[in-house]
């Protein structure tokens, strides 16, 4: 996953504690669900359940949904046995459940807030 972050919501990031956490969130509708990414600077309860993606500079931390995390370990076993030697296995494609390219920008001029976006979009499609 790629992390982009506007110089704006980057200088917002080091001042409120140096650390963003975005996850994605499921929106019940009439229309059904939709998934869209919030972002915030204050540590959530389970913030051990984030882990860091991007360059570690920018401390941006991303939660990953139960469903995705379960699917990638299950498929994606540390090692192989391939002519006698031990070889890391390339994790297992899991695009569905995460953003190729996760945007962290600023919103607001009262009270600026982070928004993250999905590829470019507020809202998974």
């Amino acid at each position: 996953m790629q992390v982009v972050t506007t110089p704006e919501a980057s200088a917002f990031i080091a001042a409120n504690g140096g650390v963003a956490y975005a996850r994605p969130r499921q929106r019940k509708c009439c229309g059904g669900a939709l998934t869209v990414l919030s972002a915030t600077t204050t540590a959530p309860a389970d913030a051990s359940s984030y882990e860091a993606v991007g360059d570690p500079e920018l401390g941006v931390r991303y939660r990953r949904p139960a469903a995705v995390a379960a699917y990638a370990a299950a498929s994606a076993p540390a090692a192989r046995l391939a002519g006698g030697a031990l070889e890391p296995q390339p994790a297992a494609a899991v695009s569905q459940g995460e953003p190729a390219v996760l945007l962290i920008e600023l919103r607001g001029r009262h009270r600026p807030l982070l928004a993250a976006c999905w590829d470019g979009c507020v809202f998974k499609i």
